[in-house]
C-alpha cells in the first residue's frame, strides 16, 4: 500500500484537486492507495482568523465563515460533486458555524476548541477529495482519521500516541 499526501495548494482548488485525481487514477493502477489531503489552500488562516474574530467578540466571524463555506461549495461544485455529497459537506460546515458561534457567545476560544477548530479544515477537503473519488471509482472510501489516530489531551501540542494509532489502523 501506497500513502500519497497532497498539501493545501495541491488541493487549493478544484482544478487543482482534478490534477490530484489525476495522480492518484494513475497511482492506483499498481498499488492500493492511503490519500492524506490538507485543508483547501488558505482555509487553515480562514478558520483560524474566524476563531480570533468570534473569541474577540467581533461579528464579523460570520463573513469569515460565510467564504469559508463559500470556497468548498464552490470547489465541490467545479468538481461535480452530487446533491447528496453537497447536502453532507453544508450539514458539515454547519458544524464549523455552530462552533464559531459558540466561540462568539463565550468570547472565548480554549486550545481544545481551537485543535476542534483547526481539524475542520482537513475533514472537510478530505471529504469533498473522497467524494469526488468516488463519484469516479466506487471502492473509495473516505475513513475520519480520528478513529485512526490517537493522540494526548495536551491540546494544541498534542504528542502521538504510537502503539494506540497502530492497533485503530
Amino acid at each position: 500500500m501506497k500513502v500519497l499526501k497532497f498539501g493545501g495548494s495541491s488541493v487549493a482548488t478544484g482544478e487543482s484537486i482534478e490534477a490530484v485525481l489525476s495522480i492518484l487514477e494513475k497511482a492506483a493502477k499498481n498499488d492500493q492507495l492511503a490519500v492524506v489531503v490538507s485543508a483547501l489552500g488558505g482555509v487553515t488562516d480562514l478558520l483560524q482568523q474566524g476563531g480570533i474574530q468570534a473569541a474577540e467578540g467581533d461579528p464579523d466571524y460570520r463573513q469569515t465563515f460565510d467564504e469559508l463555506c463559500g470556497r468548498h461549495l464552490d470547489t465541490a461544485r467545479s468538481l461535480g460533486l452530487d446533491d447528496q455529497s453537497l447536502r453532507e459537506l453544508n450539514s458539515r460546515l454547519s458544524v464549523v458555524g455552530q462552533l464559531l458561534n459558540g466561540i462568539y457567545l463565550l468570547q472565548e476560544c480554549s486550545n481544545r476548541t481551537q485543535d476542534k477548530l483547526m481539524s475542520r479544515g482537513e475533514l472537510l477537503s478530505s471529504f469533498i477529495v473522497a467524494r469526488a473519488l468516488k463519484q469516479r471509482y466506487q471502492d473509495c472510501i473516505w475513513k475520519d482519521s480520528r478513529e485512526l489516530i490517537v493522540t494526548d489531551s495536551n491540546y494544541t501540542a498534542a504528542n502521538l500516541q504510537i502503539d494506540s494509532t497502530k492497533e485503530q489502523i
